[in-house]
């Protein structure tokens, strides 16, 4: 499931919460559950020596070829 962190701006919205809750159409967790930001493409960038992509894409291609091979 999704998950957002809010911030209430008005008391009432605690309230509002706390019933979709009750209706269980979303669910409240504690406040100590740290929110990861997402890792972006550029963040792995690095982290495959050149050799073990190169060996990967030769992999993933002769897989592709092998089912372009197969008659249906």
């Amino acid at each position: 499931m999704k998950k957002v962190v809010v911030e209430l701006l008005n008391d009432k919205a605690e309230k509002l919460l706390l019933d979709l809750e009750e209706l269980k159409i979303i669910k409240i967790l504690p406040n100590n559950i740290e929110v990861l930001p997402k890792k972006k493409p550029s963040d792995y960038f690095g982290i495959l020596s050149k050799e073990k992509g190169e060996e990967m894409l030769k992999y993933v291609n002769e897989s592709r070829d092998e089912w372009d091979e197969r008659n249906i």
